[in-house]
């Protein structure tokens, strides 16, 4: 079982980025970075847990601290962000 873990930088303007490694080794699966300016910490939250479920396999375990995007993901939609609905 690999268990993945979604590190994210803070955005502050122009850009955003997440990081995918594993455990315990801590080795960097894949990393993206995004220059948009108004980027946030949410869309980067976001786009890092879709990144994790494609890489994922059967029997990973996702770790994440952006439990607002997991409940936004689990219930198909956002409140505030109706913007990254698409990504739910």
């Amino acid at each position: 079982m690999r268990r993945w873990s979604t590190s994210l930088k803070s955005p502050s303007p122009p850009a955003g980025r997440y990081v995918h490694t594993t455990s315990p080794t801590s080795t960097v699966l894949k990393t993206e970075e995004f220059l948009r300016p108004n980027f946030t910490n949410n869309e980067a939250d976001m786009l890092g847990l879709v990144a994790a479920l494609e890489l994922a396999q059967e029997g990973d375990t996702i770790i994440t601290d952006a439990n607002v995007c997991v409940w936004w993901m689990t219930n198909g939609k956002t409140n505030a962000r109706r913007d990254l609905d698409n990504l739910c």
